[in-house]
């Protein structure tokens, strides 16, 4: 009789073994789906990253700076490198015949800032934005962020992520005008214009 009432604690531990084994197998399976979409996250972001250099580089590319007085196209970054090291393979290659450095700017008071051809804001200097822009109004630089409504807050151009996943460009042709800068049609093609 005692065998007997063993049997269902026997049937009872393989039927808790046969779920615990499910829940392991589920748990590793959840695992590796959080593992390999945070990897996809990072291929999606890291894509981004290029896309908006290569973006960057065309408006090097299509701009017509008044009267260029340095040899270097000189991109600066403020508040951080929003690119990944995706502008790292710009550096020293040329676009109208100047070559192009990159620069990281810590203070947004620098005068150096002045010298540059493209100025791009990092999201994290949202609530300085307006400082940064009033320190080089009226300079021949292209001013540009990721930061959302940048170009309708006195920012030049704006890149930006739609619903549809793909980097959208708006520009504010008005303050690129303004600042004597003229970007070609062919640019202009492939951009939204705002006021």
């Amino acid at each position: 009789m005692g065998i007997l009432n063993h049997r269902p604690c026997v049937k009872s531990f393989r039927l808790v073994a046969a779920l615990l084994a499910a829940c392991i197998g589920a748990c590793l399976t959840l695992k590796a789906d959080i593992v390999f979409g945070a990897s996809e996250i990072e291929t999606v972001r890291l894509q981004e990253q290029k896309i908006k250099s290569g973006l960057l580089y065309n408006f090097l590319k299509y701009t017509q700076w008044p009267d260029p007085t340095h040899d270097k196209m000189n991109i600066c970054l403020i508040g951080g490198d929003s690119f990944g090291s995706a502008l790292t393979p710009l550096i020293g290659r040329t676009a109208q015949q100047r070559v192009i450095a990159l620069y990281t700017i810590r203070d947004i008071e620098n005068p150096k800032i002045r010298n540059c051809s493209v100025v791009f804001i990092h999201r994290n200097q949202e609530e300085n934005i307006n400082s940064i822009l009033n320190n080089i109004y009226g300079y021949p630089i292209i001013t540009m962020s990721d930061i959302r409504g940048f170009s309708r807050k006195g920012g030049m151009v704006e890149f930006l992520k739609q619903s549809d996943q793909r980097i959208h460009v708006r520009v504010n042709v008005g303050l690129v005008q303004e600042a004597g800068l003229n970007l070609q049609d062919r640019l202009l093609k492939l951009v939204e214009v705002v006021d």
